[in-house]
């Protein structure tokens, strides 16, 4: 069921390998004066509290199950206050990739209190993680950009018929890098004003979306490798 270590100190190693939490773990105010171990734990239902304690540098959370997004809105409170807690005791002790998952779960968790799809805030966290984790992962946007750009050729190819597959997939590709300015450098200016304007909408999203998962990348990129 439930542990309560409220306020307790660990004054030497503790581990909590493969233990399973069906309730609330309570290590509030609580100290960690040595490594502590939380591998392969479960959570059942409820993250962690560590509201006002103090975690060594050596706590480490490899291959942790934790819980399912919350199904109420009080759940998904209490659940929203420990991630943001843990999140920010990972941040102080310099653990970036623990600091990006509890930040991930939190997201997720803030979600349900916001609406999930049914809100404009909760869409744009869930197309957040669907399009790239919460900013974890570069190669899902790479995978989608791969995608955009040949479905993104059916249209040339089916409306237009340019030059067969080739020449569909790379005017494709120049929209789909629309902002680095690769479709003047391969495409005349009176090809793509020959465009019927379903095509030239076409065109227009694919530099949007483009642009967009290219951010994401960068983005995820960025938290990955810490990089300022």
């Amino acid at each position: 069921k439930g542990a309560n270590f409220q306020g307790t100190t660990f004054a030497k190693g503790a581990t909590f390998k493969g233990a399973t939490f069906v309730e609330w773990a309570n290590f509030v105010n609580s100290e960690m004066k040595s490594q502590t171990i939380f591998d392969n734990a479960i959570f059942r239902h409820y993250p962690p509290l560590f509201y006002g304690a103090k975690l060594h540098e050596g706590t480490t959370w490899f291959n942790v199950v934790w819980p399912p997004a919350p199904k109420t809105r009080e759940d998904a409170q209490l659940s929203v206050g420990a991630y943001e807690r843990l999140k920010l005791e990972m941040d102080k002790l310099k653990k970036h990739e623990d600091e990006l998952q509890f930040f991930a779960l939190e997201l997720r968790t803030r979600r349900v209190l916001v609406g999930k799809w049914l809100t404009f805030q909760g869409l744009a966290i869930g197309t957040y993680g669907l399009l790239c984790s919460h900013g974890r992962s570069y190669s899902r946007p790479v995978w989608l950009i791969g995608a955009l750009c040949v479905l993104g050729a059916i249209p040339f190819l089916v409306y237009f018929g340019l030059a067969g597959w080739r020449g569909s997939i790379a005017l494709s590709v120049a929209n789909t890098l629309g902002i680095f300015g690769l479709r003047r450098e391969f495409f005349s200016p009176s090809l793509i004003a020959s465009l019927p304007w379903i095509l030239k909408l076409v065109a227009g999203l694919q530099t949007v979306v483009g642009a967009a998962l290219f951010f994401l990348f960068g983005l995820a990129l960025r938290n990955r490798f810490r990089m300022r």
